[in-house]
């Protein structure tokens, strides 16, 4: 068994990561988010490409995990677009 130790205490209390789900399926881009703020970060979930490009206007996101098939933008788009923002 391991000890706790001083850096189990700064891990603790270093800030989490800001992150956007992105899927057009409810119960997966639902299911993520909880697991995502169950383990300590800020979620934002959306249903489609368009509200994450908004979403991204209004918050720095750390990490986007996106579905690739979605209707209207796919994934692989909204990554591009994404990246012609930074």
């Amino acid at each position: 068994m391991r000890s706790c130790s001083a850096n189990d205490a700064l891990d603790a209390a270093r800030p989490t990561g800001r992150v956007l789900v992105v899927d057009d399926s409810e119960s997966a881009r639902e299911s993520m988010v909880l697991v995502l703020r169950h383990a300590g970060h800020e979620v934002e979930g959306v249903s489609c490409g368009a509200a994450a490009l908004r979403a991204a206007e209004k918050t720095a996101y750390d990490v986007v995990l996106t579905d690739l098939q979605m209707p209207g933008m796919d994934g692989l788009e909204l990554i591009r677009q994404l990246a012609k923002r930074q």
